[in-house]
Order: C-alpha cells, then sequence, then structure tokens
C-alpha cells in the first residue's frame, strides 16, 4: 500500500469556516487512507507551533491555499507559509493548489501563474447547494493532482529502486545478480543489459568449462591408457571427446587381448617343448580357463598315465620297431638260404686236378 498525501492547508483566521467546509468535502479521502490532511489546529498543547509548523512545510505534498485578502494581509500566512510552500513547488518537490474562498486581488500574488479550480471562483459568491457543487468540483481536481502525484512519486520510487537494483547486480556482476534485477524488474530500464550480462557469463563459464575439459581429454591422451579415458568418461559423460575416448578404450583392450594371448600362447608353447607335468601345470596356474587348458590337462594325464619310460618316446619307439623288423627279415633270409638246394644247371666249384678221379680210370 503507498503512503498517504500529506497536504498543508494554510488559511486566515477569518476564513476558518471554509477550512472547515473543505475538510468535511475531504473527509472521504481521509477515511480511504488517501490522504492525511494537517492545519495548524493539529498542533498539541505544549509544542513549539512554530517548529511543527516549519516540520509540516517541509514534510508536504500538497499544498492548499485558502486565499483571501485576510489571507494576503496575514504576515505570517503570505510571507511564512505561502513563500515556502511556492519554494517547494517551483524545485518540483510539492504541488501548489491556491482556492480563492473570497474574492481578492490574488492575481496580482505570486500565485497569479497557477491554475485554480473552478476557474478561481470564490466560494463565498455561492450558498447552499451551489458551494456544495463547487466544493465537489474542487475535491475532484484535488484527487486528480493526487493521482497524477501518486503516479509520479510512484515513477520516481520506481526508478530510484531501479537505479539502485542495477547497481547492486552490476557489483555482484553474476548470473545470480543479473537473474535477482530481472525477478524484480522485469521491465527494468537495464532489463536489457541484465540479460546480456547474463549471456556474457554463461560465454565465459562455457568456455572455461570447454577448456577444462580439452585439459582432461589432452591428460587422458597423454596417458593413453583404459583407466584414464574411463575417468575423462566419468568426469564428462556428454563431453565432447566421448566417442574418442570409447574408440580409443575399444582400440586398447582389444591390443591387451592381443598380447594376453600372444603371451598365453608364448607360455603354452614352452611347456609343450619342456613336455614335463610341472610345465604344463604352471601354464595352469597362470591360465586355469585359457585357450589351452583342456590340451595342457591331456599332456599331464598322458604324462601321468603307467606305460613304459620306452614307450613314452614315440620317436624312440619307432626307432627300436624298424631295428626290430629289420632283425626279423635278416634272420627270414638267412635261414631260407640255408635250406634251399643248388639250382639245377648251376656250375660248382672245381676242385684241383691232382684230386679229382677220372672215371675212365
Amino acid at each position: 500500500m503507498s503512503q498517504p498525501i500529506n497536504i498543508f492547508i494554510a488559511y486566515a483566521r477569518e476564513d476558518k469556516v471554509y477550512l472547515e467546509e473543505l475538510r468535511r468535502q475531504m473527509k472521504i479521502l481521509e477515511r480511504r487512507a488517501d490522504i492525511r490532511i494537517w492545519y495548524d489546529g493539529e498542533i498539541i498543547a505544549g509544542q513549539k507551533w512554530n517548529e511543527v509548523i516549519e516540520a509540516e512545510l517541509e514534510k508536504a505534498d500538497l499544498f492548499l491555499m485558502l486565499l483571501s485578502a485576510d489571507f494576503i494581509h496575514s504576515e505570517y500566512a503570505y510571507t511564512k507559509e505561502m513563500a515556502q510552500a511556492l519554494a517547494r513547488h517551483e524545485r518540483g518537490e510539492a504541488i501548489l493548489i491556491p482556492i480563492v474562498v473570497r474574492s481578492c486581488a490574488w492575481h496580482y500574488t505570486p500565485l497569479a501563474h497557477l491554475q485554480a479550480p473552478v476557474e478561481g471562483k470564490p466560494l463565498a459568491s455561492a450558498a447552499g447547494g451551489k458551494r456544495d457543487e463547487l466544493y465537489t468540483e474542487i475535491v475532484n481536481a484535488i484527487v486528480k493532482t493526487i493521482e497524477e502525484h501518486k503516479k509520479q512519486k510512484d515513477d520516481e520510487a520506481r526508478y530510484f529502486a531501479d537505479e539502485a537494483a542495477w547497481k547492486e547486480a552490476l557489483k555482484l556482476n553474476s548470473r545470480f545478480g543479473f537473474n535477482r534485477y530481472l525477478a524484480q524488474y522485469p521491465q527494468g530500464k537495464y532489463a536489457a543489459d541484465a540479460k546480456n550480462g547474463i549471456a556474457d557469463i554463461e560465454r565465459e563459464e562455457k568456455a572455461e568449462k570447454e577448456n577444462i575439459e580439452r585439459k582432461a581429454w589432452q591428460q587422458a591422451k597423454q596417458s593413453n591408457s583404459v583407466s584414464a579415458y574411463q575417468f575423462y568418461l566419468q568426469q564428462y559423460p556428454t563431453g565432447r571427446f566421448v566417442a574418442d575416448a570409447k574408440s580409443a578404450i575399444q582400440n586398447l583392450e582389444a591390443e591387451q587381448q592381443k598380447q594376453a594371448e600372444a603371451a598365453e600362447l608364448q607360455v603354452f608353447e614352452s611347456a609343450r617343448q619342456n613336455n614335463t607335468r610341472e610345465a604344463y601345470r604352471d601354464y595352469l596356474d597362470a591360465y586355469p580357463k585359457g585357450k589351452y587348458a583342456k590340451e595342457a590337462q591331456s599332456a599331464i594325464e598322458r604324462l601321468d598315465s603307467p606305460l613304459p619310460p620306452s614307450t613314452n618316446n614315440n620317436s624312440d619307439r619307432k626307432v627300436f620297431l624298424g631295428f626290430l623288423a629289420f632283425a626279423v627279415i635278416a634272420i627270414l633270409i638267412f635261414v631260407w638260404t640255408s635250406v634251399q638246394p643248388p639250382i639245377y644247371g648251376e656250375q660248382t666249384e672245381t676242385k684241383p686236378k691232382s684230386d679229382t678221379i677220372s672215371i675212365n680210370d
């Protein structure tokens, strides 16, 4: 709720009846809390009247000067109250409305340039209902002035509040500060500047985040390990280099798998060359579910079988069987040649003549 308008009524003692009539006409505004009317009758006993009047003159938003020849004649009303009210009016600090209650030469006063309600028609010139009509027009003019003054005050208050809020936003120079200004003054004087400030901060934050992410990616590339790339993905699950990180992990895992398979093959080949139970057992300890686990297990079982030692070696067995076959064949040939008679017509060995007996002899 806005503060009521402070109205200061200056009058001459001789015109108090018009003061009371005007107050009655304006009572409806006081009931609505639109205005607060002050006149010297509000001074409490014991107060220093000059100081109280001085304070009210400085506090007033609207001055009502009840003009008459007695008002102009009053030294205090004319030279003190009217002069100070006019000065504040000229400075734009308050509004002064002249109300002619009795005919007088007010056009020759410093108030002559001001517009008086009901075209300056004196209230004393009408009576009964006609005077009430004049009061009604005067009240309407006062209400209009009050509304304009309130709007002006509200605009000024908004202006200064807007300025203060913007200064605070600039001081903070943060998204929070600019957003707070926009929440208070969405259509404020600096709304566009606040939005631009937020956009600038967001761009800077985005650039900073990208720079930090780029450094994290460079560190991952320098490490060039699965754990380094996985750490990057944990930090930036939707980052710029997610696809590259996943691809690098796949390549590294494939290379590691290849190296592991080569290492396993090397261990198994070594076991096979040694061809001992211990060598195959070492392989199985290292690769219990390895690619060659079944072959190693079979080799162990073969080595543990009760076959003669000579048959444990295939090459020795082949040599032995070959030699045995050769021996058998040789024996068979010898026996066969020994029991066969000489072949018919074959010449026999000729004995020396000295030992030969002739048939003719």
